[in-house]
């Protein structure tokens, strides 16, 4: 395969690359490590889809190996997160504009006796490259994002009861089920939503200088008490398949 290649990377193979999966025209299959790799053609774009498992680690660990065995010219992230904004509900699409990660976190000094204030912790970017810039955002391409507006109306117009939101992802090894804690993130940090594998992705592309992006379906909402779905993981994948019909002719 070539340096033409899109990365699309999903965490659980079951709902979040089952759709893209049985369209693609399969050509080989890698497993290394803790990933899978899925080599083919999908609407005459060349696409590895890379299964990497739940969680960070096991995504920067897939990450780094599909760059230094595909060079691709994309990677696109895309699968389940559960919402953090009051306007975003289940069955929404996120595009990211960005993302935080939300496992880098200094506290303040309490002693012993004086518990812990999770209101009061700061979010960092530790890792990050010395000549990046200060902000905690790692961003996504801009024009992978103008491509990925293309579709909001092809997306809502096959699924009339979601919307689109572009912002900000929050991504870390946590499911926060703690109302007053996911509204802080969204409040103070202005997070969409949260997942657990965006943040490692986007910093280890960031290291390459390679596009990418975050396309993720919400399949639950604690501030309304809107449940855990996973069949929603098709809706992520819905989206990128909008994406791939019109990527051969960018």
């Amino acid at each position: 395969m070539t340096n033409n290649v899109i990365l699309i990377i999903g965490a659980m193979k079951d709902v979040e690359l089952n759709l893209l999966l049985d369209k693609l025209d399969l050509k080989n299959v890698i497993e290394e490590k803790s990933c899978t790799f899925y080599e083919g053609m999908l609407f005459d774009n060349e696409v590895v889809l890379c299964h990497t498992n739940v969680g960070t680690i096991n995504a920067a660990i897939a990450t780094q190996i599909a760059i230094n065995r595909y060079n691709p010219k994309a990677i696109w992230v895309e699968g389940m997160a559960g919402g953090h904004a009051k306007n975003v509900h289940k069955g929404d699409i996120v595009i990211s504009t960005g993302v935080i990660n939300l496992n880098s976190i200094k506290t303040k000094y309490l002693n012993e006796g004086e518990g812990s204030d999770p209101f009061s912790w700061e979010l960092k970017r530790y890792g990050h490259l010395p000549q990046d810039e200060e902000s905690i955002v790692i961003q996504a391409n801009d024009g992978l994002i103008d491509f990925a507006r293309c579709f909001e109306n092809e997306f809502i117009n096959n699924n009339p009861s979601s919307k689109v939101h572009y912002g900000i992802v929050g991504s870390g090894d946590v499911w926060n089920k703690e109302v007053d804690l996911i509204k802080h993130f969204s409040d103070k940090y202005h997070t969409l939503c949260e997942e657990m594998e965006s943040a490692a992705v986007f910093q280890v592309a960031r290291y390459y200088e390679i596009p990418v992006i975050a396309i993720r379906g919400i399949s639950n909402n604690e501030v309304y008490g809107e449940t855990y779905e996973r069949e929603l993981g098709a809706k992520a994948q819905e989206y990128v398949l909008c994406m791939l019909k019109s990527e051969k002719g960018r």
